[in-house]
C-alpha cells in the first residue's frame, strides 16, 4: 500500500476503476492525488481529461434548480 501512496499509476489506474464502477466523488479524489506527482505526459493531459469529463458529470447529474 505504501508504495501505491507514492505512484501516480498506481492512482491513475485506482481513478480508472473507480470511474468504471460509478464512484466518481472517489475518482475525483484519486485523480487529484496522481497529480500530486510530477506525471509525465501523457498520463498528466489523461488525467486532466478525466477529472474535466467527471466534474461535468457531476454537474449534470446535480443541476442546480
Amino acid at each position: 500500500m505504501k508504495k501505491m501512496m507514492n505512484d501516480y499509476l498506481a492512482w491513475y489506474y485506482l481513478a480508472d476503476a473507480q470511474i468504471r464502477n460509478g464512484k466518481f466523488d472517489q475518482a475525483l479524489v484519486s485523480i487529484h492525488y496522481a497529480l500530486s506527482f510530477s506525471v509525465p505526459y501523457p498520463f498528466k493531459a489523461k488525467l486532466l481529461d478525466m477529472q474535466v469529463q467527471l466534474k461535468e458529470i457531476q454537474r449534470q447529474n446535480n443541476p442546480k434548480k
